[in-house]
This record gives structure tokens, sequence and C-alpha cells, in this order.
């Protein structure tokens, strides 16, 4: 029964996970993106947020109605195992309960006969006693005749009136064949009523024995009984569960169905977004120069790879560096890492912290899905913009901007940051979530961080 009961629990998280994910799921077909404008810069990128948004939502869904259902599956596949089991036992009660039956039986049978003769034997026993009180009476007054005298008179007799000695003789043996018969009579009264006796106490001691064999049957059958009952019921148990197990494994593979039929309708829709991206990036126009992505989701800001500082801190020093540096000539093309919108620009110059007075762009990303993080990048040095503004829609690979060398620098350089806020980013809270680019230009997905998010 312990089983069952570990199974019982099973089904009733499992049902429980079902009503959270079913929540869920009903949240994310609620919340799928609206229809856009794909000729306004805003709304496309709206549509590509909340996009990601649905994607990963509907992705981390499906992983959990998976791991429901792989849960499911192996429940359905222990009670497959413990089922036969389970009916084995109960084909074992069953027969023992039989068995068991039929010796009680036997034995009532046997206890029923044993009664009918203790009858027998108490009736045969009253009647010896009958007769044995008979005989005794009968002996008893033959022998007082005896003593009136009777033998010496039948004497006499036998002296006086007898024609000869042969008559003497046959009367005097008929008298002693009397007495003869009579003390057998009487022995073997004594003897009959000693024997029906004797078969009473018998007869009591077997009834005594079979009573106490149809106790312990009795007992047995009760056993058996409770336990057929106990192994019919925990058959029935299992098989009701597994039912329920099954009806509940078709709804976790038809809510699965139709998150998989959402993703794949968000990836549709995300290749749509990211081709009017790509668009609104034609009619803007692009710079040369870009290399495409690499297998990463961020391609490199630049065509000239060549890290001069890396992320965490400058070479040979303790000196923190929160962004990677790469050699880029004055007036080379800089390029978003990835589609996104511009929401700082510096415009003096001069408003920068810890990279001192550079001009410098921000682009937000949004959530990206693939990576189950927000992200920012910025871009720091530069020379110019690229007719870049705040709200401006940007595609991977779109010149925002040219290498220089305004600020606090050594030489024209590009210094690139990048910011992964794995819960979301607020804007008005400064946190510690930079992270090295080059993790996520390299197509890892591993990350290190330090330093503070923008504080802008």
């Amino acid at each position: 029964m312990l089983k069952s009961l570990d199974i019982r629990v099973k089904i009733i998280g499992i049902l429980s996970i079902m009503s959270i994910l079913i929540l869920t799921i009903s949240q994310i077909f609620v919340s799928g993106a609206n229809a856009y404008d794909s000729n306004d810069p805003n709304q496309v990128y709206a549509a590509q947020a909340q996009n990601s948004k649905d994607l990963a939502a509907a992705q981390a869904a499906s992983d959990g109605v998976g791991a429901s259902l792989q849960q499911v599956q192996s429940d359905v596949d222990t009670l497959n195992v413990e089922i036969p089991a389970a009916q084995a036992a109960l084909d074992t009660a069953n027969s023992n309960l039989k068995a068991a039956k039929e010796r009680l039986a036997d034995i009532q049978e046997r206890l029923k006969a044993a009664k009918a003769d203790k009858k027998k034997i108490e009736k045969i026993l009253k009647t010896a006693s009958k007769t044995y009180d008979a005989t005794k009476i009968a002996v008893a007054a033959s022998a007082r005749e005896d003593m009136r005298g009777s033998d010496s008179m039948l004497t006499a007799e036998m002296i006086f009136d007898s024609s000869n000695s042969n008559q003497f003789v046959e009367t005097i043996q008929s008298t002693q064949q009397a007495e003869m018969t009579q003390s057998r009579l009487l022995t073997k009264s004594s003897e009959d009523l000693a024997g029906a006796t004797s078969k009473e106490a018998r007869i009591k001691i077997v009834n005594q024995q079979i009573s106490d064999l149809n106790d312990q049957a009795q007992q047995q059958k009760d056993a058996a009984a409770t336990a057929q009952d106990d192994a019919e019921k925990y058959s029935g148990e299992l098989k009701s569960k597994q039912a329920e197990l099954v009806t509940k494994q078709a709804e976790l593979q038809k809510q699965k169905s139709a998150l998989d039929a959402q993703i794949a309708e968000d990836k549709k829709q995300q290749e749509a977004i990211s081709s009017d991206l790509a668009k609104l990036v034609s009619s803007s126009g692009g710079g040369g120069g870009y290399t495409g992505p690499t297998s990463g989701y961020f391609a490199y800001p630049t065509a000239y790879r060549t890290v001069t500082a890396p992320f965490g801190y400058y070479y040979g020093t303790r000196i923190p560096h929160y962004g990677v540096d790469f050699g880029a000539p004055r007036g080379s093309n800089v390029f978003a890492a990835a589609a996104g919108k511009i929401v700082k620009v510096s415009v003096d110059g001069c408003s920068c912290g810890r990279e001192g007075c550079a001009k410098y762009i921000i682009v937000d990303h949004g959530y990206i899905a693939s990576l189950g993080a927000h992200f920012m990048t910025g871009y720091w040095h530069l020379q110019d913009y690229a007719s870049s503004h705040v709200g401006q829609v940007v595609a991977q690979g779109q010149v925002i901007g040219h290498s220089g060398n305004t600020g606090n620098s050594t030489g024209p350089h590009l210094h690139f940051q990048m910011w992964r806020f794995a819960g979301g980013w607020n804007p008005g809270i400064n946190t510690c979530q930079t992270t090295d680019p080059l993790h996520f230009l390299n197509g890892s997905s591993s990350h290190s961080s330090a330093g503070c998010g923008p504080n802008f």
C-alpha cells in the first residue's frame, strides 16, 4: 500500500504542476505579439521585444510540460510493472481464499458428522443404561428368591419326587443354567454400558478437536478474505491511478503540442520582424566593413578584431576595465552588435564617468530568449555618429558611428561594453552586471561579470 501512496502523492504533485502550467500557458497565448506598423521603427522594435518574451515563455512552458510528461511516463512505467505483480498477488489471494473456504467446509462436514455420531452414542448409552438397570433388578430379584430357601425346597422335591436319577440331574442342571444366564446378561449389560460410556468420552474428545479445527479454519478463512480484499483494493487502485495518469498524459501532450505550435508561430513571427528590421536598415542606409554575425547572437562591432585591452583588468595592472578595446583606426565604421534601440547618445562628448569624456552610444537589445537575459551594449570614444539618435531602431550590422579617440583615450580605438540583466533591466537601478562581450561574440553563453550597469 505504500507504493500506491507514493504514486498518489506524485499524482497530486503532477496535478499541481499542471495547474501552474495551464495558468502560464493561458497567459502565453493571451500575451502574443500584437500587429504592428512595419514602417514604424518603434513599433517594430516593440514587437521584437514582445516576440522574444513570448518565445522564451512558450519555450519555458514547453520544457515544463515536457518534464511533467517524462515524470508521468515514469509513473506509468512503474505502474505497468506493479499492476501485473498486484494481479498475481490477487490471484494468489483468491486461490488461498478458495482453499480456506474448502477446508472450512470439509471440517464443518466432519463436525456435523461427529455431532450426529455423538447423538447416536448418547442414544445407545441411554439404552444400555436402561438395560443394565433392568438386568440388575432382575438378578437382584432372583437372588432374593434363592435366599428364601427355594433352592432347599427344590432339592427335597428332586430327592422324593424324581422318578429316577437322570431326572434329578437334569433338574439341577436346569437351575444352574438359569443362574448362569442371568449372570451373563448382567455381565453383558455392564460391558455394553461401559462400552457406550467409553465411546461417549471418545466422541466428546473428537468433537472438541474438530471444533478447534473449525475455529482455526474460520480464522484462516477470515484472514484469507481480508488479504483478498486488500489485494483486490490495491490492484483496483493501481489500475485507477494508471487510467488517471494516462488521461493526464494525454492532456499534457495536448498542451505541449499547442505550445510547440505557439513556439513555431513565434519563430515565424520572429523571422518576419527580422525581415522588417532589415528593410528599415536598408532604407536608412548601412555602412561598409560589416562582416556579418559570428556563431554567437552578437556580431563584432568593428571589422578590426585585435583586442588591445581585455575585459576585467588592463594588461599588466589591477585597474578594472569594464569592456573590451578593439584597435580600430580613426574613422572606421562602428556597427550595432545586434538589433535594438538607441537609448543614449552622448551629445557633448563629456558626460561619461569611468571611461572618461568620450562620445558614446548605448543600444538596448531587450530580452533575448535564446540567452535568457536582457542585454545592452555601449560604444565609446567615437569620432562621430552616423545620424544616430535616441529612439532610433537599428539592426545588427547597421553603422551607428565611427571609431575615434575622444575622451580618456591613448589612441584611436573602440571601447565595447556589454550588460547582461538576468532578471530584466530597470534604468532606475545601477546594477553591477557588466559582462565580457567576447563570450557572446564567440558564440558562448557563459559569462563573467564585474563593475556596474549603465548609469545615465
